[in-house]
This record gives C-alpha cells, sequence and structure tokens, in this order.
C-alpha cells in the first residue's frame, strides 16, 4: 500500500497500532516556517507535523473500534532545537495507549539524531458516521429517505419516498416501490417486490403503504402489496418471509411470523405475532390466523384458525394444539392446562360455538393465554373458525 502526505515527505516506517517513522525535508517554501530571518519550523509547524504522521499510526476504522481519532490535547511539548531550511527532520511516533474512549501518542522529532522536538498527543475517539452504501447502478428516487449504514446493491429500485431504517441490507434486482416503510436491520434478498400497487378491483391509485417493522428478512421473489386507498399493509418485527411469498393488500402480520416458501396470503388477513405458515398454503380473504398457531404445509385456510392451535389440511381443520410452540414460548404447564380444557370445550364437545363461548367464560381463568384463545373466538369473524378434524388429537 502507498501511503502519502501533503506535509511528509515519505515514510520508512509504518505499522498501524504500534508505530510510525517519517521522514520531512525542510523547505523555504513550507507553509509553516516562520517570517523571520532567517526562517525556521514554528510551534504550530512541529504540531502539524506530528498530526500528520499520526494519521497514519491508526489501525483501520472497522478494527479500531469503529471510531475515528481526533486530537484533543497536547501535553509535554517541548521544542529543544529550531529546525531551519535544509534541515531533515525525522519523526518517530509510537501508540502508547489505544482503547475506545482515548488514545495516547508519544512523539519525538529528530535532527541528525538529536531531539528536536516531543510532544505527548491525546486523540479522543469519535464514532465514525454510518453512512449508505449505495451501488452505483441502483436507482434511488430523490425523495426517498434512507437511513445510515444502508447498503442497496445493483440495478435495485428504490421508488418515490420509501424510506429505509439504519443498517438494512438490500440485495440486487429488489423493487421498493413507492410510499414503502422499511424498518432497521432488516435483510431483503435478490428480487424482492415490496409496495407494488394493490390488487384490490376497489383501488383507485390513491395514496396507501407498505410498512414493514425491524429485523424482519425477506428472501427471493417475496412480493408485498400496498393497501387500499389510505391504509396499511404490514409486517411485524422479526418475521421471516421465505422464497415465493405473497402478501396481499390490507393483510396485517404480526412479531416473530414465519411463513415458508410460496405461502400465499389474500387481502385482509391478520396474522398473529409468533404464528408459523407452511410452504406452498392459501390462505383466503379476511381469515384471521391467531398467536402462536401453526398451519401445516401445502393447506388451504378459508377460516379463522385460534391461537395455540395445529392446523392443515385440504380443506385445513384443526388438529390439536400447538403443544411444541406453547413449550417453546416458556407458557407455564399450568396455562397449558386451561388451554387444553379451553381447546376440548370448543373442539371435543357437541356444543356449538356460541355454547362453548359460554362454557370458557364459566371457567373464569385468567392467565393471558386463555383470555387471548377465549377473546379470538368470541370476536365478531368474517369467515367465522375453521372446522374440527375428526382425528383431532389431545
Amino acid at each position: 500500500m502507498v501511503h502519502s502526505s501533503t506535509i511528509i515527505d515519505r515514510f520508512e516506517t509504518i505499522e498501524p497500532g504500534k508505530r510510525v517513522i517519517a521522514i520531512k525535508n525542510m523547505t523555504i517554501t513550507d507553509s509553516f516556517m516562520t517570517q523571520e530571518t532567517p526562517p525556521v519550523l514554528s510551534s504550530a509547524g512541529v504540531l502539524n507535523l506530528f498530526s500528520a504522521a499520526c494519521a497514519f499510526i491508526f489501525p483501520d476504522t472497522d478494527d479500531y473500534f469503529g471510531k475515528s481519532a481526533k486530537l484533543r490535547l497536547v501535553k509535554q511539548f517541548a521544542i529543544h532545537h529550531e529546525a531551519k531550511p535544509g534541515d531533515q527532520v525525522r519523526l518517530e511516533l509510537i501508540l502508547e495507549k489505544c482503547d475506545a474512549e482515548e488514545s495516547r501518542v508519544n512523539g519525538l522529532a529528530l535532527i541528525d539524531g538529536v531531539v528536536a522536538a516531543e510532544a505527548t498527543l491525546i486523540y479522543s475517539m469519535t464514532a465514525l458516521p454510518k453512512t449508505p452504501h449505495i451501488h452505483p447502478l441502483a436507482s434511488v428516487h430523490h425523495s426517498a429517505v434512507i437511513g445510515k449504514d444502508v447498503e442497496i446493491g445493483p440495478y435495485a429500485v428504490i421508488g418515490e419516498e420509501v424510506v429505509i431504517g439504519e443498517g438494512t441490507r438490500i440485495s440486487p434486482h429488489v423493487m421498493i416501490e413507492k410510499w414503502t416503510r422499511i424498518g432497521e436491520h432488516c435483510q431483503i434478498f435478490f428480487g424482492a417486490v415490496i409496495g407494488s400497487a394493490s390488487q384490490d378491483k376497489k383501488y383507485l391509485g390513491g395514496k396507501s403503504w407498505v410498512k414493514i417493522g425491524d429485523r424482519t428478512t425477506i428472501r427471493e421473489y417475496v412480493t408485498i402489496n400496498r393497501a387500499t386507498d389510505r391504509e396499511v399493509t404490514e409486517i411485524g418485527n422479526d418475521c421471516l418471509l421465505l422464497t415465493g411469498v405473497h402478501i396481499a393488500h390490507d393483510v396485517k402480520v404480526g412479531n416473530h411470523v414465519v411463513m415458508s416458501n410460496a405461502s400465499q396470503i389474500a387481502g385482509h388477513v391478520i396474522i398473529d405475532d409468533y404464528a408459523i405458515i407452511g410452504g406452498m398454503t392459501g390462505v383466503h380473504q379476511f381469515c384471521r390466523i391467531g398467536r402462536s398457531a401453526m398451519v401445516g404445509g401445502y393447506s388451504r385456510i378459508s377460516q379463522d384458525i385460534p391461537p395455540y392451535t395445529l392446523c392443515e389440511g385440504i380443506p385445513a381443520a384443526v388438529r390439536g394444539l400447538n403443544i411444541v410452540g406453547i413449550k417453546r414460548a416458556g407458557i407455564p404447564v399450568s396455562t397449558l392446562t386451561e388451554l387444553k380444557a379451553a381447546y376440548k370445550i370448543l373442539y371435543r364437545s357437541e356444543y356449538n360455538t356460541s355454547q362453548a363461548i359460554s362454557e370458557l367464560k364459566k371457567l373464569n381463568y385468567q392467565s393471558p393465554e386463555f383470555l387471548r384463545f377465549l377473546q379470538f373466538i368470541d370476536t365478531e369473524s368474517s369467515r367465522g373458525l375453521i372446522l374440527k378434524s375428526q382425528e383431532s388429537e389431545e
């Protein structure tokens, strides 16, 4: 690597994080020489030389705590001999202290082996600005707002009034259309199309949005449509949408939701936190899928799925409680017992839905999970609850 400076003539040694040895040949044209006769190196000029050499003593920024060094204080500064035009000044600097808060450099300036000046330079460490990394072959609309440390790959297209949060990574050939909001530290993979116009026949072209939370991963060729006029299609935090997932207009997806490859979510669907949708599953518009429900692959969902249940099939039916998901969520055994009681009343009895709700209310259980289950089935629904299976398990 070639190291250069407008002040230093040459570098004999550069060991980032350790030391620098540099040479300066003094001339009458140097700007930091005094106007005296004969001209000599000024005190400010000595410090300029030390600072110029110090620029090469710090490690690469990625290794150096992700911060930049700024001169804050000069201590023990002394000039023992003046430097004149024709003198060769040897600068020797040693990085004595190097940490995330402060660095200390000891510097000597020598002429013919004799110390002409010395100083201790104290540097404070300041965070480096995190600027976006936008490939020159990407197309970014002038009205888009791109956060710090965002990466946008080649041939990606970022549309009008798009907002992309700090640290998000956008792969090549991604299209993010107008009025989309993407949170921080998301990953969007090759070929995804986010924010395209609603496919609802009622959509008249008005302003609507897609909003995606933080730390969500969107894999290849996922498509997410904007909502119908003045509404929002929303994806929460920490979701994982695998290859080929389609999310239609006005869908609401909670946090920590996983959708496997090629699952297709129609308009106005609501999917609660921690739900898992198996691959190649189709979900009818206006359906609801409850918290921590798990839907088996290649299923056809045309009605609501209560929280904490397992569901699969064509047509789909509830098969039991999602015991594994319940345990992974850290739900206590006492609450699992309540959910089992609720499931039996709803799916293993002869009660219709209204009667089952009445019976569940009589239990007067108070765990958040039981109350969530009860509230879900007691909420007015466009599609009704999904049918029970004749092969349902405990």
